[in-house]
């Protein structure tokens, strides 16, 4: 069936300005501001408690800085590393996004923190002569890209020499790694997949059959395991700054 040409539709495009001239849609507005109460209660819940106010401050070092450990990185890498249980926690400093935190966290401090709910934990197999690579790496690139400095879990101490640009020393709990052990390291996705870039290590190529070594298990996104962690009903005490990450001239 075929209609006259003037019984088609016409229309214009044309903009319209938004503002305050705009008739308001009272029952859309009532509707909205009810998802904003519930929104906002639910991300005023207070999931833990801590004993200090935890810093971030890595994003704007001074020049000559070289406090490159966080209270805030050492918290988060130890929290999850006992969830993980993994040997070694290395957690980017740019995943964090909040320079300070606490002494009250809730649930919406967190997502603000860690705002990336598509950056999941990762656990892979790292050999100690790798995690002496990636630590000479990214503790190299200090100054220049400060948010590519990975935060570690407790009982690491990497000391780094700015003058000649070389790894000092790196221990886990005490003792030196071992170059041919195979250790337990967890790492956001991004990291991992980025490991060329952000710690130096060599990523095989796309079509190239992985090894057991090189696999790794993705377990859930960074902001979930540490909302879990810290809804546990107690006061989670916090650290300050340990000698983690030590970077001497």
């Amino acid at each position: 069936m075929f209609f006259p040409l003037e019984n088609k539709l016409r229309y214009k495009w044309e903009c319209v300005a938004v503002d305050d001239s705009c008739p308001a849609n009272q029952p859309l507005l009532d509707m909205l501001s009810g998802l904003e109460s519930e929104l906002n209660l639910r991300r005023n819940s207070v999931l833990c408690t801590v004993n200090v106010q935890l810093t971030h401050p890595v994003r704007a070092l001074p020049a000559d800085s070289t406090d490159i450990e966080t209270s805030m990185g050492n918290f988060f890498a130890d929290i999850v590393q006992a969830k993980i249980d993994a040997d070694v926690m290395l957690l980017i400093s740019g995943a964090l996004r909040l320079p300070t935190l606490g002494p009250v966290i809730t649930v919406g401090a967190v997502q603000e923190c860690l705002p990336f709910d598509n950056d999941h934990l990762v656990l892979c197999c790292m050999s100690g002569r790798e995690l002496q690579t990636a630590f000479a790496f990214f503790m190299a690139g200090y100054h220049d890209k400060p948010h590519r400095i990975f935060q570690v879990s407790r009982g690491v101490h990497a000391v780094f020499d700015v003058t000649r640009s070389t790894l000092v020393s790196l221990t886990l709990r005490g003792a030196p790694l071992d170059p041919n052990r195979r250790y337990v390291v967890g790492c956001t996705e991004w990291a991992y997949n980025n490991r060329d870039a952000v710690l130096g290590l060599v990523v095989p190529p796309a079509d190239a059959a992985a090894t057991p070594q090189q696999e790794c298990t993705v377990i859930a996104s960074l902001a979930d395991v540490v909302t879990e962690v810290l809804r546990t009903p107690r006061a989670v005490p916090a650290v300050g700054i340990e000698g983690r990450l030590v970077l001497v001239r």
